[in-house]
């Protein structure tokens, strides 16, 4: 047991997608209580209010990147399509390509931050 505990403690985790959950949901809450970070929240200090525009035309933020490392750090993280507005699902971008928009996180491997 010991030694498995010690392996997932030194792994990189990452959690990424659609999870039909707010950040201040059950959902989400029990990644936090265990260790994980969002990227984009790393970087902005905050989370983005809407990353989808459902069929009622409501507006959530439901789309994360989790991560749980001693290795990775963020550098970066952006909603696409760039220029999206974080508060409001604004028509200008035309994004069409999906009823979600993505987050890309650029992360930094540091091997010597597991020392």
């Amino acid at each position: 047991y010991q030694v498995s505990k010690n392996l997932l403690n030194k792994s990189s985790i990452i959690l990424c997608g659609d999870f039909n959950s707010t950040y201040h949901n059950d959902n989400v809450y029990q990644l936090i209580e265990k260790d994980f970070q969002s990227s984009f929240k790393f970087i902005h200090g905050y989370e983005p209010h809407v990353t989808h525009l459902t069929h009622r035309n409501e507006e959530l933020g439901v789309d994360f990147i989790f991560y749980k490392s001693n290795l990775l750090q963020p550098i970066s993280s952006e909603l696409i399509p760039h220029g999206c507005n974080h508060l409001i699902w604004n028509d200008h971008t035309k994004w069409i390509l999906s009823d979600h928009r993505a987050i890309f996180t650029i992360f930094k491997y540091d091997n010597n931050r597991n020392n």
